[in-house]
């Protein structure tokens, strides 16, 4: 197939050659032949002749400015063709005929009309208003239709208009469209590269980084030279693809050209660090940092937030860690809570939770506000490992510099403290997560209420759950369970019920620590017939025994003297599993002892065995 290109001398339609192609004739022959297509035919320009005599332009292939045509030839052409006067007059006629705004069928009649007037050619002013028009109506069909005649004529629309409307083409999926327009717009060298990075961008956006790759190579094969903007969506595109290989080739290509100097760089250094990050090369990451700083191109939070993690993950903490100080001292911390996070999870798993709490010094002391997952961390990671004193002084430690803990934080204080009984520091950090807009926190109310029932203060516990409802805070299974054992320590039963019957009148569903309470109140009044009740109910919805559901049963049954019931009940607790200790081994052997049952007292022998001996605690 033999290819010949001509070059525009026009200064607003300087392009590069375009291509018109024939098969089986000679280069010089076809030139010849597009002379004679291009000339005079009874004293007049027929556009639909040139195009009858191209073969299809939506395969664009590699430039031959060696086989171009003079531009005074061209001129020429131009000359014959009925002047600026014809183009004027068309121009004219098309943009009264497009502010009527036609619907698609009467713009495609317009134009192909058009095309047949002996006076008609397609001038880049025509085109710029046509592509407008087309793109803000949608009429993506008629786009299609004139897109080889643009790639022709060398008609080509501004660089705006030519970027929008491809752009537009894809966020509207109109792929072949996009494909159409590209092949003409390629011609235009000056321009090209600009669009296609708008259409690299648009299938960016909609997560189609293949296609991206695509449309990069196949600029490359148009002989287009890729701007930085190209270069750094292609990286962007293979950073998603995991494509490592071919980004450190397009990376190559790109630091041949001088990458330093350009507005873009860092942008591209960031996506090509991501794809080392993303392919396990933290490390190599780094380097690049190194490079892009000797460069004059100073990294930013977003290099940080890429490596710090990564290096953690590769087992470098000690370097994730030397570079998190590089950039609070660089006043470029990572804005990503993730960082501080892992880097404090790291050194709560270690068994160092005060280096956890030097790390966050450290970014506080940079300005650094943490949330208060990092914050939790610190303090559970103290706890967990030093104990709940050690949390409560890494609490007060966080508060000293001046960082405000979130519920989850306090929250972790509040039990803290009950676990080192401290009712009053208890009761205070309450009051300050209720100024600090934390005051609907059940978990911090259920531990208050439990501290209460220890020190037998049911009315403060009972006055606790009514600040819960005045603030909002609805009660759910914790609170109801702590205030039920509260008043099944006390033996108020009254209350308790009352208790239990609001838990069904907010539908909130007992568990088995609510049935172990309840049940274990009716068991101080020596309520045994209610207990029994409240067991089968539990049974009945299915519930699993606990030992110390099973514990509180078996005393019931031992004292009541249902031996029967026993023995049945002692069949439940070898189907759950449960196991006895020595306290529930004998109070179950003296009550069939003293019944006489020898045949069960035997079963019961052989199905727990004897190694929980009467005198063992």
């Amino acid at each position: 197939m033999a290819v010949a290109y001509v070059e525009h001398p026009f200064h607003h339609l300087y392009h590069p050659p375009f291509r018109l192609g024939i098969s089986s004739l000679t280069t010089a022959t076809f030139v010849t032949l597009s002379r004679q297509r291009l000339s005079r035919k009874d004293g007049a320009f027929h556009l639909s002749n040139v195009v009858s005599a191209c073969g299809s332009p939506s395969v664009p292939i590699l430039d031959d400015s060696a086989n171009a045509i003079p531009a005074a030839e061209v001129r020429h052409l131009h000359a014959e063709a009925g002047g600026s006067g014809a183009r004027q007059n068309f121009g004219q006629r098309l943009q009264d005929f497009l502010r009527q705004e036609p619907n698609e069928e009467s713009v495609l009649d317009f134009y192909r009309e058009a095309k047949k007037d002996p006076n008609f050619f397609l001038d880049f002013l025509s085109t710029n208003f046509l592509i407008s028009f087309l793109t803000k109506s949608e009429q993506w069909r008629n786009i299609s239709e004139i897109a080889p005649d643009i790639g022709i004529c060398l008609a080509f629309p501004g660089s705006s208009t030519g970027s929008k409307a491809v752009r537009l083409c894809i966020s509207s999926r109109k792929f072949r469209v996009a494909d159409a327009l590209l092949d003409s717009l390629a011609k235009n060298r000056r321009t090209a590269a600009r669009e296609f990075a708008s259409a690299m961008k648009g299938y960016n956006e909609l997560h189609m980084y293949g296609s991206t790759v695509s449309l990069y190579d196949r600029m490359v094969s148009f002989g287009i030279e890729p701007d930085f903007l190209c270069y750094r969506l292609v990286l962007e595109a293979l950073e998603k693809s995991d494509e490592t290989d071919k980004a450190a080739r397009v990376f190559e290509e790109i630091r041949s050209r001088g990458l330093g100097s350009s507005s873009e760089a860092k942008s591209i250094y960031l996506a090509f660090c991501r794809t080392l990050v993303q392919s396990g090369r933290a490390t190599q990451g780094v380097e690049l940092v190194r490079e892009m700083e000797s460069s004059g191109v100073e990294p930013d939070h977003r290099f940080y937030a890429c490596l710090i993690p990564s290096l953690v993950a590769e087992g470098r903490p000690k370097e994730a860690e030397a570079l998190l100080s590089e950039s609070l001292a660089k006043r470029h911390p990572p804005k990503d809570q993730t960082v501080f996070l892992r880097l404090v999870s790291l050194r709560v798993d270690s068994d160092s939770p005060e280096k956890a709490m030097e790390i966050v010094a450290a970014a506080k002391n940079s300005g650094v506000m943490l949330t208060d997952c990092v914050l939790s961390v610190v303090v559970g990671g103290h706890a967990r490992r030093r104990g709940p004193r050690a949390a409560l002084e890494a609490f007060d430690q966080l508060t000293s510099l001046g960082l405000r803990p979130g519920q989850v934080t306090y929250s972790m204080a509040v039990g803290a403290c009950a676990r080192l009984g401290l009712t009053a520091r208890a009761e205070s950090l309450l009051v300050e997560m209720q100024a600090s807009g934390y005051g609907r926190c059940v978990f911090a109310y259920a531990i208050v209420i439990r501290l209460y029932g220890r020190e037998g203060r049911s009315g403060d516990a009972l006055r606790m759950l009514g600040v819960m409802k005045a603030k909002g805070c609805r009660p759910n299974v914790w609170v109801y369970n702590a205030l039920l054992d509260v008043y099944g320590r006390d033996g108020n039963v009254r209350q308790a019920e009352r208790l239990w019957n609001e838990m069904r009148a907010r539908k909130v569903r007992p568990d088995r620590a609510s049935y172990t309470s309840l049940i274990g109140a009716y068991a101080r009044v020596k309520d045994y017939e209610a207990c029994v009740r409240v067991y089968s109910e539990f049974k009945g919805s299915g519930g699993r025994l606990d030992r110390t559901l099973a514990a509180v049963m078996v005393g019931v049954l031992s004292k009541s003297t249902r031996v029967d019931q026993l023995i049945r009940f002692l069949g439940d607790v070898k189907d759950h599993g449960v196991g006895l200790d020595a306290r529930l081994y004998r109070s179950t052997l003296y009550a069939l002892k003293d019944a006489g049952l020898q045949a069960q007292l035997k079963r019961f022998l052989q199905s727990f065995g004897t190694k929980a001996k009467l005198g063992d605690a």
